[in-house]
């Protein structure tokens, strides 16, 4: 089988996630199989026009918006070659392959719905229409077909908007990690650590000002690691914040790391935080637990899923900062998670193939 899948960004671009891991995984039955795999996406100034990652081809043209329109083209022109399947994702937009694919077999991955994510990445009017258009006309078209999704929350979200209950399948998810961490005692100080995208959305600069809040009304200080890379002129304005607030000697920011560094830095860590505003699932959450630490969420859609699901000592906070402080205060010491949490991906692999062998 030639598959061929949609999503704006691909494994190598430098603002990869926990959307593209997950791809991977869905792949992963397909191509153990033998199945072709074209992955197309938008093309980043520092990457080529085509390549490989594995066994998948990779395919990049044009910019964020750009690609969306070009797509329809190279199918129809025949760039992709043969296309017996499509996997359509959708990230605050998709790729309408319900209007511009007829005859081919198609389904639709969804992390998240975007709603308050079109006004924190896009300006006025664009995050406007992009909120229109999600509400009333884009799942009015994606809802004819089945739509894989992750958790509750976003199947929640696509019931009210219109999607029938029983077109959307919730996969089961997993995580990646080492079968055995070398655990580190903690931090001798208290120790938030925050892993994640430098972005808006994700709620980095909350972290910040919670920690500017804990040590502005407490003799005991606390430290903010920072796992994660964005653009450049972000990560000077968060650096900048962190100056204006007085904390510069209680942040660090560690840029990307290996995934060794990363589990060793969870490990290590009192607390992790995850203020995003919304999330599909969360992979740190039960990364972070599975090395022990526990977790601070937003209560936001997706990630109280994942939080709860994975440790009943997980803690879900308001959306602000004072909620956050609040929660760290009366922390006078680590708490230890001994988790039952198995990594890998072996269920969501049979229920792709399940899914697959259905349709």
């Amino acid at each position: 089988m030639n598959i061929l899948i949609l999503n704006w960004r691909d494994p190598l671009n430098s603002l990869s996630g926990g959307a593209e891991k997950l791809n991977l995984q869905i792949l992963a039955p397909f191509i153990k199989k033998g199945d072709k795999v074209k992955w197309y996406s938008m093309r980043e100034e520092n990457l080529s026009s085509g390549g490989q990652f594995g066994k998948i081809e990779i395919i990049r043209y044009g910019n964020r918006f750009t690609h969306f329109l070009l797509w329809p083209i190279f199918l129809w022109a025949g760039k992709f070659g043969k296309v017996d399947l499509i996997i359509d994702c959708i990230h605050g937009t998709g790729y309408y392959s319900p209007i511009f694919a007829l005859g081919i077999k198609k389904t639709t991955v969804i992390c998240e719905v975007a709603k308050n994510i079109w006004d924190e990445m896009l300006s006025f009017p664009t995050s406007n229409i992009g909120k229109f258009i999600e509400k009333h006309i884009m799942f009015k078209i994606y809802g004819l077909n089945t739509i894989l999704t992750i958790s509750e929350s976003t199947k929640r979200d696509l019931i009210a908007l219109g999607v029938r209950s029983e077109k959307i399948k919730i996969l089961p998810m997993g995580f990646d990690a080492p079968e055995e961490i070398n655990k580190q005692k903690k931090y001798f100080t208290p120790t938030a650590l925050f892993v994640g995208r430098l972005a808006e959305v994700k709620g980095i600069k909350d972290a910040i000002e919670t920690i500017a809040l804990l040590n502005s009304n407490s003799d005991k200080k606390w430290y903010l690691r920072i796992i994660g890379r964005g653009t450049d002129e972000f990560e000077q304005k968060l650096r900048d914040k962190v100056s204006s607030l007085g904390i510069k000697k209680y942040v660090k920011f560690l840029g990307y790391v290996s995934e060794s560094k990363k589990f060793l830095e969870m490990s290590r860590a009192w607390i992790l935080l995850v203020p995003s505003s919304r999330e599909g699932w969360g992979m740190i959450v039960p990364e972070a637990n599975y090395a022990g630490t526990q977790v601070v969420a937003y209560d936001s859609a997706g990630l109280r899923d994942s939080a709860l699901n994975s440790s009943a000592n997980n803690l879900i906070v308001d959306k602000t900062p004072h909620a956050i402080y609040e929660c760290l205060r009366k922390i006078k010491k680590p708490l230890i998670i001994n988790s039952n949490l198995k990594p890998g991906w072996r269920k969501l692999h049979e229920a792709i193939i399940r899914y697959f062998t259905e349709i």
